[in-house]
């Protein structure tokens, strides 16, 4: 259990519907079975011991041991002693707000059911999700851009401010709660002025189809607020107001840009647009502002899984390891910049998966309607069912996308190059350990591809 290297407002949010407060404890592999005690904040507080073991631990802890001011927690083992930052907050009033919470364990966004905890009762959602950006948003039909981004497989959409005076980003949220599709409510053009900010979650945070708030858009490459301290103050100002809901934010560079802005959002997400990329004058530059994609080559092997595990290891090494990332992938072309076309629908399929492979969480598209090909459109309704069945239920991370049962495992492997391959019987083996059978006898897989291989 190494310390973190800060103790940051809030590592955790907790809802208090069960008796039970779960916590995360990590303990290194190589170590032995011991004991840990937590010791938390407030007056009317006890501690309470478990037994924990190298890996991953839920230690559940009866919320009566908790003072409901505390706002710290000390791990102590032997020597060993971790913090981190936590609050504890009743279930909203009904009609007031609506709960969303992330999964720390799993890096998932959970709409909260009543009585549920850390490890039972709720049900995952797996954003298979959609920037929806207008010439003229007021002249858009809430119900029908709805309904065609549902057929589409879509299942959290992100409507694209200005919203104007607000009535028809309200009419999008509802049409959007009636289709069983959530929202992500956007204060890009906002998100500086805290009046504002207070204003926009005030008005809209009783909708139940509204499920996490949106703050700064790539304010790593933004001339307005570059550094993390608006983004911040944000932050605090939705929690303070509705601390039902995970407040989020896309990032633009490659560099200490997570560990920048881990502060000021509940779950990061970062673009990476590697199609038909001119990368000689799509990357950083000294003089500041956006880029076309940050430390990329135009390769989508490469450049999603560099993105990728650099802002993984910024986090880890700020003591923020299970922060989620969602990936923003590319669905256009802008042949005036940095792109010459858009992917292809084998191109994006492969994106999403290396994605997910390589740790992410959630899954966005820039853009629609005005990105999206005919072909790439036509695909995404059959991406979607293939996807989010499987992302719900696998456990993603690390290097590979894996799920264990009593009797098999499954992983995913993707080929990002221009020519075929075949995986030989002793890359399977080295896959899935010796003496595993493979239960999907093809081996060979063609370039752009991904094949899911099962185990008994």
């Amino acid at each position: 259990m190494p310390p973190p290297k800060k103790l940051f407002d809030r590592d955790w949010d907790f809802l208090l519907t069960s008796d039970l407060v779960d916590f995360i404890v990590d303990v290194p592999k190589g170590s032995v079975q011991t004991s840990v005690t937590l010791h938390f904040g407030g007056v009317g507080s006890t501690p309470f011991e478990a037994t924990v073991h190298p890996g991953t631990n839920v230690v559940s802890v009866p919320k009566g041991n908790i003072d409901i001011s505390s706002r710290n927690v000390s791990a102590v083992s032997g020597t060993v002693k971790a913090r981190a930052a936590f609050a504890l907050y009743q279930e909203p009033t009904p009609g007031t707000s609506h709960t969303v919470r992330v999964d720390y364990l799993h890096g998932s966004l959970v709409p909260q059911q009543s009585g549920s905890s850390l490890t039972s009762g709720s049900q995952p959602l797996f954003p298979f999700g959609m920037y929806a950006g207008f010439s003229n948003f007021g002249e858009v039909d809430p119900v029908g851009a709805m309904q065609e981004l549902k057929a589409m497989g879509i299942n959290h959409v992100n409507f694209v401010p200005p919203y104007g005076d607000g009535k028809q980003i309200l009419a999008c949220i509802k049409a959007a709660q009636d289709a069983g599709v959530s929202i992500q409510y956007d204060m890009r053009h906002t998100y500086i002025n805290t009046t504002k900010v207070t204003t926009e979650v005030n008005s809209f945070k009783a909708y139940a189809g509204l499920a996490t708030w949106y703050t700064a858009d790539e304010p790593d490459g933004q001339s307005v607020a570059p550094e993390p301290k608006a983004s911040i103050q944000a932050y605090r100002t939705i929690q303070s107001i509705d601390p039902h809901r995970p407040v989020m934010l896309v990032l633009n560079y490659k560099r200490d840009s997570a560990a920048q802005f881990a502060q000021a959002a509940d779950i990061l997400m970062t673009d990476v647009y590697p199609v038909g990329l001119d990368p000689s004058n799509c990357n950083f530059s000294s003089e500041g502002g956006c880029c076309g994609c940050d430390g990329c080559f135009g390769d989508l092997g490469t450049d999603i899984r560099r993105r990728l595990q650099s802002y993984r290891s910024q986090l880890a090494e700020i003591g923020k390891p299970r922060t989620p990332i969602w990936m923003v992938l590319q669905a256009f072309s802008d042949p005036n910049t940095c792109w010459s076309r858009a992917p292809t629908p084998d191109e994006y399929r492969l994106m999403a998966y290396l994605s997910l492979i390589h740790g992410a969480k959630g899954l966005m598209g820039w853009i629609y309607p005005q990105g999206l090909t005919k072909e790439l459109k036509a695909s995404l309704p059959g991406l979607s069912a293939e996807l989010v069945p499987l992302a719900s239920r696998f456990i993603l991370g690390g290097e590979q996308v894996l799920e264990y049962t009593d009797t098999k495992r499954q992983i995913a492997a993707v080929n990002s190059g221009d020519k075929a391959v075949t995986l030989t019987e002793g890359e399977v083996a080295t896959i899935f350990g010796k003496d595993s059978a493979l239960v999907e006898s093809r081996r060979g897989m063609e370039s752009l591809a991904v094949l899911i291989l099962t185990t008994t």
